[in-house]
């Protein structure tokens, strides 16, 4: 296991069931596709871990009470095994690189996945050299305030009982990483 952050909660935040519905896309590279559907609008943070540190992203603000989950690997030669790795949720996306088990390699990712905001799941793991594991933490819509440019951020109400590194996380960071080694954030 890589990290001991899946399935943290946030208890002050909304909680709203979210069925993720997907798909494997054969194309030039693998493709996951996944839709999920929620009874309200909700935003995301996007998560892609190693052994030494995990990115972050967040997605754009929606009106819609739906998330779109890509998976996407592509080999950066015909039939090799090194490998670009993108995981995107709604917009936002985070990269890696891996050397995979082989050129056809494609995780075990569930068809249906039974999600919650205010919580984060892991959704999978690709195993390579480095293995990464990817998430997510879904938050409805209601519990954040967009600023300028569409950049949204946990209500300062509701980020009051967060402890580093989440209030930056959560409160004022676009995108960054943390090291799981030193514990730094990086935005």
């Amino acid at each position: 296991m890589i990290t001991t952050i899946w399935d943290t909660s946030f208890a002050s935040l909304t909680t709203i069931p979210v069925t993720l519905e997907s798909s494997w896309r054969l194309t030039e590279g693998r493709q996951w596709n996944a839709i999920g559907v929620a009874s309200e609008p909700v935003v995301a943070l996007a998560f892609l871990f190693t052994s030494e540190c995990y990115e972050w992203v967040r997605s754009e603000r929606t009106d819609e009470p739906s998330v779109e989950v890509r998976l996407s690997l592509h080999s950066y030669e015909k039939g090799g095994i090194d490998t670009l790795v993108t995981f995107i949720v709604n917009d936002g996306q985070r990269r890696g690189r891996s050397i995979l088990p082989s050129s056809l390699y494609k995780p075990l990712l569930p068809e249906r996945i039974d999600l919650v905001t205010g919580k984060i799941m892991k959704l999978g793991t690709i195993e390579g050299q480095p293995c990464f594991e990817i998430g997510v933490l879904l938050i409805a819509r209601r519990d954040v305030k967009v600023r300028r440019k569409g950049i949204w951020h946990l209500r300062e109400n509701l980020a009051k009982d967060l402890l580093p590194p989440w209030t930056q996380i959560l409160r004022y960071s676009r995108a960054g990483n943390e090291s799981l080694v030193e514990g730094s954030i990086r935005p």
